[in-house]
């Protein structure tokens, strides 16, 4: 069992050891860490190399395959249907970080910036909860499912809503989507539908 005591570095700094639990099993160090070598430089600094000509390792394949002048391409350029080319090489499935189609993920790609601005067009870029603009916000305002449900886009199911507004209403749900639902149908009554 440690004895729970004062414990300092040796180095002479003066600084306290704290003492964890895994030092129960591995003894109390003598030193905080890398204090042993405070104003020594590292133990490699300066020293060259000692590979051999044909060396395998990373870092000299490395220096001798392909970087500055040893590179292929050093000092060319691409031209612009060669860039081109490479960038449709890369597009959706050929992508090495392609994950199956998922980027837009909850949301149906149906739920574009398209759909977006006809919402907002049909809610006079409104806030339908607290009458706030979209000038006053300084930003474009979200569009809000009303049954909470991402797959359904239906005009019926999306309202326009200010930040602050839309994170209130993901708090008691029940109210809300009723709340929303009836104010769809009066906005339905005063402007004909927008899809």
């Amino acid at each position: 069992m440690i004895k729970y005591y004062l414990h300092f570095c040796t180095c002479g700094c003066g600084d306290r050891i704290e003492i964890k639990p895994h030092h129960k099993y591995t003894g109390i160090p003598k030193y905080l860490s890398a204090h042993h070598r405070r104003g020594k430089p590292a133990w490699n600094r300066g020293k060259p190399l000692n590979h051999k000509p044909n060396c395998s390792c990373c870092i000299c394949k490395a220096k001798r395959d392909g970087t500055g002048q040893n590179n292929p391409m050093f000092g060319r350029h691409h031209s612009e249907d060669t860039k081109e080319k490479m960038k449709i090489s890369h597009l959706g499935e050929r992508n090495f970080n392609w994950k199956g189609g998922i980027s837009n993920f909850p949301y149906p790609f149906e739920f574009n910036e398209e759909l977006k601005e006809s919402i907002r067009e049909r809610d006079n870029h409104t806030c339908q909860l607290c009458d706030k603009t979209q000038e006053d916000e300084g930003k474009k305002l979200s569009i809000h499912h009303i049954d909470y449900a991402k797959e359904n886009l239906d005009s019926n199911n999306l309202i326009t809503l200010c930040r602050s507004c839309n994170a209130k209403v993901n708090t008691n749900r029940k109210y809300w989507t009723k709340f929303f639902k009836s104010k769809v149908k009066s906005l339905e009554l005063m402007r004909p539908e927008i899809r």
